[in-house]
């Protein structure tokens, strides 16, 4: 399968949806999120899916209304166990929302935008791309604009989850699923090579909510 490098142009990709009242805030909207008084921060529950792969490999999760892009990043990067090695970005109401390093450019400084931003409204849905080369297509849905968890205090945290995500570069979606082929097939030809790249402890069934809410409790969120 032709690769490409991570930082060559990404091909098209679909806008996420609006949010389920069919009515979408005005691009310019958008506002950089404004920090508020300790404990009156809303939390978000939000799940998170990788698109075109079957059985989903997906997340739920809770993080602070007022959290960064470039901070959601991070969290997206540990629930999905990506390296963040490539470039990512969000695409949100027709807006594309990443880290700005030209000035010209259009896009939306992911560092200076967050949830708080684009007025989500539960069963909003929008888009994160990570790895331009192999295209890693990821649906946000907002389940909820208040959580509440159990443990009260908790800023982020994992609650549910299915399947480990693909390795990095391993050519995106149909590489991924030649892979699964090799690894699953002990008398391919390329078993033993396969199974040495991608890891031996590498199972694509494996993820453990319980692991990943013990790690985005620790986390420092931005």
């Amino acid at each position: 399968m032709p690769r490409k490098k991570s930082g060559d142009a990404a091909p098209p990709a679909p806008i996420a949806k609006s949010p389920a009242s069919g009515k979408k805030p005005p691009a310019a909207a958008a506002k950089p999120p404004k920090k508020k008084a300790a404990g009156k921060t809303r939390l978000y529950l939000l799940k998170v899916q990788l698109k075109h792969i079957c059985p989903p490999v997906w997340r739920t999760f809770f993080v602070p209304s007022d959290i960064s892009l470039i901070g959601l990043n991070y969290v997206i990067q540990a629930l999905m166990g990506w390296t963040d090695c490539h470039l990512h970005s969000f695409r949100i109401y027709g807006e594309i929302c990443e880290v700005k390093t030209d000035p010209a450019s259009e896009c939306l400084d992911e560092e200076w935008y967050g949830l708080d931003s684009f007025g989500f409204r539960k069963r909003s849905k929008f888009i994160y791309i990570y790895d331009y080369g192999d295209w890693w297509e990821h649906e946000l849905t907002v389940m909820d604009t208040d959580y509440r968890p159990k443990e009260s205090g908790r800023r982020a945290g994992c609650l549910d989850g299915e399947r480990a995500s693909p390795p990095e570069d391993c050519g995106g979606i149909g590489g991924y699923e030649n892979l699964l082929d090799i690894l699953a097939d002990p008398e391919h030809e390329e078993h033993e090579e396969k199974k040495e790249w991608a890891g031996e402890d590498y199972d694509p069934e494996l993820f453990s909510a319980e692991e990943m809410d013990i790690s985005l409790s620790k986390m420092r969120l931005v």
